[in-house]
């Protein structure tokens, strides 16, 4: 039984790590093609100014916002389906909770993290 906590613990580890590699690669090239480009780019150069940054910012951090929860929420559903292996029904929905919202959690720390790194050298 010991093993299954272990083997838990590992592969949602790995994954918080791969949300937030993907969140970085997200944030850094996917996004940039919900952007319009009249807000990032004027006359051939990046706009600096406060609007466009701010709402440029608020684009991608909403974006990468999404894919994150997309992300936790295929966690969840794969920690659901593990946990009914190693647990009761009661107790394997409560730990998946929980480790759902350390998930969160985690996640959105990063993302102000990322979102504000990304856009503190403008304000």
């Amino acid at each position: 039984m010991r093993i299954k906590y272990v083997f838990y613990l590992l592969y949602n580890l790995l994954y918080q790590v791969l949300i937030i590699l993907f969140c970085v690669f997200a944030n850094t090239y996917l996004n940039e093609v919900l952007v319009p480009s009249n807000l990032m780019w004027k006359n051939n150069r990046l706009r600096t100014d406060h609007k466009a940054v701010l709402i440029t910012a608020t684009i991608k951090a909403i974006a990468v916002l999404a894919e994150a929860s997309i992300l936790i929420i295929l966690i969840y559903s794969i920690n659901r389906l593990f946990l009914n292996y190693a647990f009761d029904k009661n107790r394997s929905i409560s730990v998946a909770k929980l480790t759902a919202k350390t998930n969160i959690v985690l996640a959105i720390i990063f993302i102000v993290i990322l979102i504000w790194g990304s856009y503190r050298i403008y304000f």
